[in-house]
């Protein structure tokens, strides 16, 4: 077997040390900028639960003359605890997401954690989101009706 000269190695070594360089800045770019996306969308969801939480009691108190029973008071009370308990799963789907980890170097298990925290966050919107537009629905159907 014939043996490589040292300043071939060398020079084989350094651009693997490039390669592995770059590939893990693109994906620390990659990465990041996907999460940034995420937490976002998680930021403007949470922002519309508030300020649709805040609507809505105001537009109970506003409505407060006509609304004669408990039930209706619930009724009106509904679409706020919605949005409260959106709040809530927003943050608690993230604080229970378990970490992922990847090995530097390594760009298969770099890429399967990269999808799997994609994965995660993307799931991490769904419950927020439907509590949400629930709660939105109801709240027209409860101005609808008065």
């Amino acid at each position: 077997m014939k043996e490589i000269p040292k300043e071939e190695q060398t020079t084989r070594t350094r651009v693997e040390n490039v390669n592995l360089a770059v590939e893990v800045e693109v994906n620390k770019i990659l990465l990041s900028n996907n999460l940034d996306y995420f937490r976002g969308l998680m930021t403007i969801l949470n922002g519309i639960s508030g300020v649709l939480m805040a609507a809505q009691i105001r537009i109970v108190v506003a409505f407060e003359d006509t609304l004669v029973k408990d039930t209706d008071y619930a009724f009106g009370l509904a679409p706020a605890a919605l949005f409260g308990a959106s709040l809530v799963a927003g943050f608690l789907s993230v604080m229970l997401t378990p970490a992922r980890r990847y090995t530097i170097g390594d760009l298969e298990s770099t890429i399967d954690a990269y999808e799997g925290v994609v994965s995660q966050r993307k799931q991490q919107l769904i419950l927020p989101s439907i509590i949400t537009s629930v709660g939105l629905f109801v709240m027209v159907l409860f101005v609808l009706t008065r």
